[in-house]
């Protein structure tokens, strides 16, 4: 997605600087900004981000961390384009574990394996997969969801 696209899209992006990195799930656009620190990411399909937001919200009432994507000035979790489906999130605080073989390695994998552990129980609670295509119409749906969780927006005029 075009960053200038990304920009007109989410006011939480006004003034950003905006830079590529490397991810598992492909190549993510960091955005900083005057407003915090977001991430823009490329998603197969509206209907998987609608599942994800029903994942997302149902591990939030779970406590571990996560960042739902931020509404659009229109309202919605995503922005489509000629190029794909993309969302933006806010970044969670901390930093990714750079070594494990350093001193607090043995620390790091202890919170890491406690985390994955409560992770792991959150997504009992979740969906499968398989039944993904009986919610109906992923749109419509998706909205309400969002609406009915209060979402959070990233407009700041």
């Amino acid at each position: 997605m075009d960053t200038t696209l990304a920009m007109a899209n989410w006011g939480c992006l006004k003034g950003a600087t905006a830079t590529q990195v490397d991810s598992f799930s492909g190549t993510v656009t960091r955005f900083v900004s005057p407003h915090g620190q977001f991430y823009l990411k490329r998603k197969p399909s509206i209907a998987l981000v609608a599942r994800e937001v029903r994942v997302l919200n149902i591990l939030r009432g779970e406590h571990p961390p996560v960042t739902l994507p931020l509404l659009t000035h229109e309202q919605l979790p995503y922005v489509a384009d000629g190029n794909g489906v993309w969302c933006l999130y806010a970044a969670l605080p901390g930093s990714p574990y750079d070594d494990f073989a350093a001193r607090q390695g043995l620390r790091n994998a202890t919170t890491l394996g406690a985390a994955l552990g409560q992770l792991h129980l959150a997504l009992t609670h979740c969906e499968s997969v398989k039944g993904f295509a009986t919610f109906g119409d992923p749109v419509r749906d998706l909205v309400a969801v969002l609406r009915a969780e209060r979402s959070v927006t990233c407009n700041v005029e």
